[in-house]
């Protein structure tokens, strides 16, 4: 009695389901664009066969339409789509999102709890991502301590695209990461609160008319101003606050508006403890009104008025920034099935970008920490705005019974610069069995030049990149999977600028790779092992060669496990779930300080080859252990405790160093390195939910 049993047909549409005991069941059968089939079924010990006709049935809007806009995409290589529970198994201390992103393959930051906003994928650099939130452009989605602004309760799912995405996805050459919000819940109220030593949390959703509109609301909020507030004279103060609207507008429409207002402030101006001298306050808003339409039982069109603001105030000693940004944009998405085997997606966006800038900033070609009077300073201001628009074209056919194409086109141009950029994207899929399929992808990536960069240079044109994937993946069964990956990506005709100041399209560099990833996405034990083997190189801001990437990893193992255990074999005391993430990668170039010159007062250090040594290998084993219960008369409540340790062993992981000179001359180097071990406890409350 109430046992289920789960299968996906494959490319044929043939499933198979096994293992079944004898007895009367009902076969619930649900495909995309088909009426829903109830199928009375009598199994014996014996095998059986039989062949099931569904009728089609028009598009309603509902959930499923939602996730269907997103089939053409899914032919992208180098795709991940992370759920719920993923998010929360490997959140880590910090509550955030992306530090379960950063255990995917090909994805890498320098693995701190608290540190640098700067993630790099594939050998791009930190500016080649593009950030999404409900369609919204988020060009700057980090508080300045590394924690993202995206809340992690406020996900339905996290898409990562390492490579090879659809014409859809533009100005960006590394990476695409699509955070998609959930709806409100529409038949009744539900909240949770979440109060840890590091962070605090609260969530709130209700119908405000049953099954028509909904709103969810979740806040959080750093305890950086309580642990620090007798260290520091002004501690930090970090928070967000996240909300959704959705209206039911009829069957066949839904109104979508989301909102992000974020506040982050640092000052240590008068702090002799840590960043002695450094302020900043940092404002980031957000918003998305979104009109999800079915225009016929074959199109579906999602319309999205979009704003994103940064408000950036940022001072140390000799440096300074000010960024007044904001973007205003609207997009269309339409996507059309004409057939049970053709699926067409066209749109376009229009954008105007309104930039005020005023900043000083001291450059090195060595990417090291030193203080070095023969570093380059530089002064920019931008104050202009500037239109860009773009149209794409995506076309997918199974053309054989076992072979796929999905082929797009995108086209994009730029008022600053007054130049289009075209971008083809091919992708083949061949289906070697109902389990296994390859696939390869070729494709042009263009990102446009920052707008301080045009202005200088009006003459030079957008950094390009060229992909190409050879994908293999094998379904053990449905949702767990293995998949092999190699790439090379090849830059092109990339801003940097000469010691003086000069931007010109003279940055070139290539990255390669291999990749393994293991995937179970759900069931009690869920999680993921990948393996990573990579080699980058490029020629970047004042330097007259190509070198090792600074971020170049070669070897990257990540592993992220959770599992759950079964509730009736269960005592009261013993944990419901476990959570383990592992990650070990071989350290990053650097460039070594060899010697020291002060002739004519100035202190000059000589520095080796550029990237020519590497810090020591990065390992680092984080552990969650939750307890839930329920609660309440009718156990509708919840209550889970956990218990989180980063960096279980206290690793020394080195991030970077700094290069002291002695009276003698004597250079000495003081390695930093990440957080060692630290441990958070929680408490988190739901009401009318409990915890799975």
């Amino acid at each position: 009695m109430g046992t289920s049993y789960n299968s996906s047909s494959d490319y044929k549409g043939e499933f198979n389901l096994s293992k079944i005991p004898a007895g009367d069941y009902t076969l619930a059968i649900k495909a995309f664009g088909f009426t829903p089939t109830l199928q009375p079924i009598s199994l014996v010990d014996q095998s059986i066969k039989t062949d099931l006709k569904i009728p089609s049935q028009s598009i309603q809007l509902n959930e499923t339409i939602i996730v269907s806009d997103n089939i053409i995409e899914k032919t992208s290589v180098s795709q991940m789509e992370i759920n719920q529970t993923q998010i929360e198994s490997g959140k880590g201390i910090s509550n955030d999102p992306m530090k379960t992103i950063n255990a995917l393959p090909g994805v890498a930051s320098d693995n701190n709890m608290y540190g640098p906003a700067a993630i790099y994928v594939r050998g791009g650099e930190s500016f080649e991502n593009l950030f999404l939130l409900d369609n919204i452009r988020m060009p700057f989605p980090f508080y300045f301590f590394g924690q993202s602004v995206i809340n992690p309760d406020m996900l339905e799912k996290a898409e990562v695209l390492t490579g090879g995405w659809g014409s859809n996805y533009g100005n960006a050459m590394s990476s695409v990461f699509n955070f998609s919000t959930r709806n409100g819940n529409m038949e009744k109220f539900k909240a949770n609160a979440d109060l840890s030593v590091f962070y605090m949390s609260a969530l709130v959703e209700t119908p405000i008319i049953k099954n028509k509109l909904s709103i969810i609301i979740g806040a959080r909020k750093s305890n950086f101003d309580i642990l620090f507030s007798t260290v520091l004279p002004k501690p930090p103060k970090m928070g967000d606050i996240t909300s959704k609207l959705a209206w039911n507008i009829n069957s066949k429409n839904k109104l979508t508006f989301t909102s992000l207002n974020v506040q982050d402030r640092l000052n240590f101006l008068d702090s002799n403890v840590l960043f002695t001298g450094f302020y900043a306050n940092d404002r980031i808003n957000a918003q998305n009104l979104q009109l999800h339409s079915v225009i016929s039982n074959k199109a579906y069109s999602k319309l999205s008025i979009m704003h994103s603001g940064l408000d950036l105030k940022a001072e140390g000693p000799d440096v300074f920034i000010y960024i007044k940004f904001n973007n205003y944009g609207l997009r269309e998405d339409l996507s059309f099935y004409p057939s049970q085997h053709v699926k067409i997606k066209a749109g376009f966006e229009v954008n105007r970008d309104d930039e005020s800038t005023h900043a000083k900033e001291i450059y090195n070609s060595t990417d090291i920490n030193i203080t070095d009077t023969t570093a380059l300073t530089v002064e920019r201001k931008v104050n202009k705005p500037n239109h860009w628009a773009a149209i794409y074209g995506a076309y997918e056919r199974t053309l054989l019974e076992r072979l796929k194409f999905s082929g797009g086109l995108r086209m994009e141009l730029n008022e600053l610069n007054n130049r289009y950029d075209i971008s083809p994207r091919i992708t083949l899929s061949y289906n070697l069995n109902s389990k296994s399929f390859i696939s390869a992808n070729w494709g042009l990536f263009t990102q446009s030049a920052g707008a301080y960069q045009a202005i200088q240079n009006p003459r030079i044109i957008s950094n390009q990149c060229y992909h190409y994937i050879l994908s293999y993946k094998y379904n053990f069964k449905p949702g767990y999977f293995m998949r092999m990956e190699t790439y090379y990506k090849d830059y092109k005709n990339l801003v940097i600028f000469d010691s003086t100041f000069a931007f010109s399209n003279n940055g070139k560099g290539n990255s390669k790779g291999f990749e393994f990833t293991l995937m179970k996405e759900s069931g009690r034990l869920n999680g993921w092992l990948t393996y990573g083997l990579s080699q980058a190189e490029r020629r970047r801001n004042l330097q007259t060669e190509v070198y090792p990437f600074f971020f170049d990893q070669r070897h990257t193992v990540n592993a992220l496990v959770s599992y759950r255990l079964k509730e009736k074999k269960r005592k009261w005391f013993v944990p419901t779930r476990y959570a383990l993430q592992f990650r070990y990668n071989m350290g990053a170039p650097y460039t070594p300080v060899v010697s020291a010159d002060s002739t004519g007062g100035k202190l000059k250090l000589i520095t080796g080859n550029i990237n020519s040594l590497r810090n020591p290998d990065y390992n680092n084993l984080n552990v969650k252990i939750q307890w839930h219960r329920t609660l309440g008369k009718r156990q509708k409540h919840g209550m889970m405790y956990y218990m989180e340790i980063w960096n279980l062993y206290s690793s020394k992981n080195v991030i970077g160093r700094l290069y002291e000179i002695g009276k003698n001359g004597v250079i000495s180097t003081k390695n930093n390195y990440t957080v060692s071990f630290i441990f958070n406890i929680g408490l988190k409350f739901s009401i009318n939910s409990t915890f799975n």
